[in-house]
């Protein structure tokens, strides 16, 4: 169906971008509500005598960690711009992120061959920056701390989500770890929507994937986890381009 307005051209009229920002909703809540379990949790220990100083240690560390959780999502939201997306370049988001990290330095990146302009894509760069970093965090954790060990591979690609094909880009990030239980990966591959209970369980091997899995579906992306045949772990992630369903929708 023809569209004329500017913001049904960018994108910010198409349907799936309304139900993102729903989506968006109900994934901060969610955080929010799973973090301050912990947090409570921990005051009522600490309040419950007699308590010693290796159980004040555990429980304050316990409230840090729930609460570096909140910050990570809310970080995440202060940064986003929900009125526009933004034309970012997949190989310079990349680049931006081992950058902006020291410990990233030695990651290898592997880039596709193809035009400069052919990594362009419309997306949230916020959101985008704080899926890759948790994932290659995690990958160089998996990896004993050696960054060296971790590759990030970004190319173009096209991927079915639901049952319809989008464009966009794909980055790969593999790691030397021990690899991932099968539970956990069902888990996290599973295409229909987890409880708190399940989601924590597919973030037990590594920080911030219950958000990354989120934030994904957020911007109408996909993760698709598996092991390695020689060892390690691999994390495909597929960012559409707004542009290309908006000119679907335009058409």
């Amino acid at each position: 169906m023809p569209c004329a307005n500017t913001s049904c051209r960018d994108g910010r009229d198409d349907p799936s971008l309304r139900f993102a920002n729903d989506e968006l909703a109900r994934m901060v809540a969610h955080e929010i509500r799973n973090a301050m379990t912990p947090i409570r949790a921990a005051a009522q220990t600490a309040l419950e005598p007699p308590v010693d100083a290796a159980s004040l240690a555990r429980v304050a560390n316990q409230a840090i960690a729930a609460a570096d959780r909140i910050a990570a999502v809310t970080d995440a939201l202060l940064d986003r711009d929900p009125a526009s997306m933004d034309i970012i370049n997949a190989v310079d988001a990349v680049d931006e992120i081992i950058q902006s990290h020291p410990t990233f330095a030695p990651v290898q990146i592997d880039e596709a061959a193809g035009a400069v302009d052919s990594f362009e894509l419309q997306t949230d760069a916020a959101v985008v920056h704080h899926i890759l970093s948790n994932l290659i965090a995690n990958a160089v954790r998996a990896s004993g701390g050696d960054a060296s060990k971790v590759i990030v591979q970004t190319q173009r690609s096209t991927w079915n989500i639901g049952d319809e094909p989008r464009d966009g880009v794909e980055f790969v990030i593999r790691d030397v770890g021990p690899g991932l239980p099968q539970a956990q990966l069902a888990l996290i591959n599973s295409s229909s929507d987890l409880g708190a209970d399940q989601l924590n369980a597919a973030s037990s091997g590594g920080v911030g994937l219950v958000v990354v899995r989120r934030l994904l579906k957020v911007i109408g992306g996909q993760v698709v986890a598996s092991n390695l045949p020689h060892g390690g772990a691999e994390f495909r992630v597929f960012i559409p381009d707004v542009r290309a369903r908006a000119a679907a929708f335009a058409a």
